[in-house]
């Protein structure tokens, strides 16, 4: 990530601000949430990625119109999966998808990563991807001249990888009509006479559905982000509270062997990756603040209870009925459901 000269300044005060012991604490953590845990879906979304980086090295204009797997690729899964971590450790590891200095002296960056707006249509998507490039463009600007104009700045920047996250708002909302739309709105991107690009999407529920249409299906590669279910599940959680707690805090713990423990926390984070991992964090954290050494079960009931503000009585990691907890992840999600539907109701 860049960060202007006015950034630096800004946290270079804070720092200063800051007593040298705490700040040491602050650094520890922060190198600990730095680093990358990976799993095996991680070895699917590296070929993936290197299968569409191939495929604009070998382009043949004569028939960009042909259906190619290789030119969208979907990672979908529920929030929390970490999703948005891989892609962008997936797209700093792709030399290809580097900035780099033209022939000009131009710093280019051959991404656009954006997120999807939310409530969405066919315009607002194309309007979001236009001001996330910097180009102005008035909101109300006709639906077909806004694609016109997102995919002519597109070649204009070189920019040869779109990266959308949240995709799943451009459809979550939409009609027949407006899905159809931004179907053939993304295939049309991806099939450019003049202008090699590759879409990447990122996003839950409808996102596999909607890529399962017949203008996307034979141009993707969907990727799932599954949760961690069974006894590989509980031997993945226990192997990364390890590495963790061990390898990244240099802490020391005792629970990663616990199977009850390990049980409760995948429940307690809906069995999402990626929820998991900030938890185990988070409690790591919690211990560093504290100045112990050694992870308990009282640092992830303190995370838990910060994190979800439930009472004793409903936090996993102290009931003894914890399988008839409700894991937070599941009542936030819910939440924000009833959020954006009321959110539409009041659009409408």
């Amino acid at each position: 990530m860049d960060i202007s000269q006015s950034q630096r300044a800004a946290i270079a005060r804070i720092r200063a601000l800051m007593p040298h012991d705490v700040l040491l604490k602050a650094d520890r953590v922060a190198r600990m949430n730095g680093r990358y845990i990976g799993l095996s879906r991680d070895q699917r979304l590296k070929k993936a990625f290197k299968a569409m980086v191939e495929s604009i090295a070998v382009v043949n204009l004569d028939e960009v119109a042909k259906p190619d797997k290789r030119r969208i690729v979907a990672v979908c899964g529920e929030s929390g999966a970490g999703k948005t971590t891989a892609l962008l450790r997936h797209t700093a590891e792709t030399v290809a998808m580097r900035p780099y200095v033209d022939e000009d002296g131009n710093t280019k960056s051959p991404v656009l990563m954006m997120t999807a707006p939310s409530p969405c249509t066919p315009r607002l998507l194309a309007y979001e991807g236009l001001h996330a490039l910097g180009y102005p463009v008035r909101s109300t600007l006709r639906e077909n001249l806004m694609w016109k104009t997102f995919r002519d700045v597109l070649k204009a920047h070189e920019v040869m990888f779109l990266i959308i996250d949240e995709a799943q708002h451009a459809v979550d909302a939409a009609n027949g009509v407006e899905i159809t739309k931004i179907a053939n709105s993304l295939k049309n991107l991806v099939q450019m006479p003049d202008w090699p690009l590759r879409i990447v999407l990122a996003g839950v529920e409808p996102l596999d559905q909607f890529l399962a249409i017949k203008q996307l299906a034979n141009r993707s590669t969907v990727i799932p982000f599954s949760k961690m279910t069974g006894t590989s599940g509980e031997a993945t959680i226990a192997e990364v509270t390890r590495m963790i707690i061990f390898d990244h805090a240099e802490l020391s713990t005792a629970l990663h062997e616990d199977e009850e423990f390990i049980k409760r926390l995948i429940h307690g984070c809906d069995r999402d990756f990626g929820t998991i991992v900030q938890m185990i964090r988070g409690a790591v954290e919690e211990a560093i603040d504290g100045d112990q050494t050694v992870v308990t079960n009282q640092q992830f009931a303190n995370c838990f209870e910060n994190n979800t503000g439930f009472e004793p009585d409903r936090n996993v990691f102290l009931v003894k009925n914890w399988k008839d907890t409700r894991p937070y992840d599941a009542s936030h999600r819910e939440a924000n459901a009833r959020l954006e539907k009321f959110a539409r109701s009041r659009k409408k």
